[in-house]
């Protein structure tokens, strides 16, 4: 299958949504599929608002255009809700073009946390926007229970995928080794809607890192 997949965070940003869409198109692609990421590279962009390594494509309706009609895709995917997966969204919408779209994050609590954006307001948008695709991929139990209703209907779970040969027991660096034990873990990037204080302040005996 030709397979189209939008979205507008990509290399060379490092986050968790680039990281498992990557993933994805690299088993898409061994499996045998033929997968054209439509992202902002190569499009005039401002840096998103609070968090700027994000780049918002200005005015990608005529690329999406473009890059679809050349690719003929069989099926297509949006994997985000910034202004080229609104485009991708427009463009299908118009021509009765199925689609599917991903719900990586709680959006709505993100904004809040950095603006005075009414959850409600966020959910209703998120509604919206969900509840035209024909099914909506999430990667947790947890996050299938806060999936905006309209979507609930077409929500799938599935489980975010670990990469078995990066990840596997070595010894413990001599610094962590002298740590008082269990040693807590918390990796991640530095912002206000990763909670780290809730990690920080766990009453629990140990080292947390």
């Amino acid at each position: 299958m030709r397979i189209a997949l939008a979205s507008d965070a990509w290399a060379p940003q490092t986050n968790g949504v680039v990281t498992t869409l990557k993933c994805t198109a690299e088993t898409l692609t061994a499996l045998g599929h033929e997968v054209r990421v439509i992202s902002p590279q190569g499009l005039t962009c401002i840096p998103c608002p609070s968090y700027p390594e994000i780049r918002l494509a200005l005015s990608p309706g005529g690329h999406v255009a473009r890059q679809l009609r050349a690719f003929r895709p069989h099926a297509i995917h949006i994997a985000t809700e910034g202004p080229l997966g609104l485009a991708v969204r427009r463009y299908c919408r118009a021509r009765g073009v199925p689609f599917t779209t991903s719900y990586h994050t709680r959006y709505p609590e993100y904004l809040r946390a950095r603006w005075p954006i009414p959850l409600a307001a966020t959910y209703a948008w998120l509604k919206r926007f969900h509840g035209a695709a024909t099914r909506t991929f999430i990667s947790s139990a947890t996050l299938e229970a806060n999936c905006p209703p309209a979507a609930s209907r077409g929500c799938t779970a599935g489980a975010a995928a670990s990469i078995c040969a990066l990840f596997r027991p070595l010894p413990p660096h001599p610094q962590l080794a002298r740590l008082p034990r269990p040693v807590m873990a918390c990796v991640g990037r530095l912002a206000v809607e990763k909670n780290l204080d809730a990690f920080l302040g766990l009453n629990l005996p140990g080292t947390k890192v």
